[in-house]
């Protein structure tokens, strides 16, 4: 049998307690807030879409080019594999450890050259090739590498990326959706050659490890924009002359 005092302070079956009316009173604006914030890929396409179309203005030849969408481009001369350019250019910031096979900082061209010439850069040639595929290129097209330094650039053409900032972005969940400009520069004309604008969204930053967070671009939406993103061989032609 209950006590007149268990009766006074037992709630009626079935009534709810008035905070619980509060805490949904809150959390539905919340929600809300965080839906509308929230970007989506559908924001993305929007933007790709009207503003990310690429555009060449001016297409032109050049055993290399100057790669500037970075001031620090370590390992830049991968990017001569798979391609007719006899050399590519890059820059240095900051000092390399000890055991990398470029450390100063400075302005570097990296070009392929015939094995065998006192010009090539053992270190860097075998380092690049350590792997068997590279290898094997090397040795059946009879290359090494040779690495000179400079001051300044010194190639007429550049590849570059101008960082515009972001266009959408949740502080609550730190989604968000920057932009940057890719542009192929004529630096004797000061003329640009080709640019384009490229959308990134990444999802839930603070909820994953940041080398393994996801990231969508516009090139994702290739089926329903067409081809997206300019191939520098498109800009910048490799010469003839060492294509052949």
């Amino acid at each position: 049998m209950r006590s007149r005092d268990d009766t006074a302070t037992t709630s009626p079956r079935g009534k709810r307690r008035p905070w619980r009316w509060v805490l949904v009173a809150l959390l539905v604006p919340i929600g809300l807030v965080i839906a509308w914030l929230e970007p989506d890929e559908e924001d993305l396409f929007e933007l790709c879409s009207k503003q990310g179309m690429p555009t060449i203005y001016r297409s032109v030849e050049a055993d290399g080019y100057f790669d500037g969408l970075t001031n620090n481009c370590w390992g830049c001369w991968r990017y001569l594999r798979n391609t007719d350019y006899k050399f590519i250019e890059f820059s240095l910031s900051k000092k390399r450890p000890d055991f990398d096979p470029i450390t100063e900082p400075g302005v570097y061209r990296v070009s392929r050259i015939e094995a065998g010439s006192p010009q090539c850069d053992r270190e860097l040639t075998e380092y690049y090739t350590e792997a068997k595929i590279r290898r094997e290129e090397f040795e059946r097209n009879n290359w090494c590498f040779r690495v000179e330094r400079f001051n300044e650039r010194k190639a007429r053409y550049g590849y570059y990326q101008q960082r515009l900032g972001k266009f959408a972005y949740s502080p609550i969940t730190g989604s968000s959706i920057s932009a940057a400009r890719i542009y192929f520069l004529d630096h004797e004309a000061d003329e640009i050659l080709a640019e384009s604008t490229e959308f990134g969204l990444t999802k839930y930053p603070f909820f994953q490890v940041s080398s393994f967070q996801t990231r969508r671009v516009c090139s994702d939406f290739r089926d329903r924009l067409g081809k997206r993103g300019i191939d520098r061989q498109e800009v910048i032609k490799p010469s003839k002359e060492y294509r052949q």
